[in-house]
């Protein structure tokens, strides 16, 4: 059994919702890296990271966070949603690609 923690991104921060509700949301940390290197200092070796502002506009916003934490961290990281257009017009750098793992839609 694996524990996967997951840190909710929104403006570049660690949030958490109420239900759901953008209008209530609660940030935990300004640095979600930060968060990311606790979880990997804990043993754990995987994340999910879910792109809060891109879920609502449709499209990746916040990749460079993705990018920073794949880039300093040795964690797996289970990226949300990603459309094949995305792929397409490599929004990505070597570092996410190497340690990402998306469900992708066409």
């Amino acid at each position: 059994m694996y524990i996967i923690p997951a840190i909710d991104i929104i403006e570049g921060k660690a949030v958490r919702l109420t239900q759901g509700d953008y209008q209530q949301k609660k940030e935990y940390n300004a640095r979600p890296l930060e968060v990311a290197k606790q979880f990997e200092d804990a043993g754990l070796t995987r994340l999910h990271l879910v792109d809060l502002d891109g879920a609502k506009e449709k499209r990746v916003i916040n990749w460079k966070v993705l990018e920073l934490i794949a880039s300093q961290t040795t964690l797996q990281v289970d990226f949300g949603v990603v459309s094949s257009r995305m792929m397409t017009y490599g929004w990505y750098s070597n570092a996410v690609l190497n340690k990402l793992q998306a469900g992708v839609l066409p």
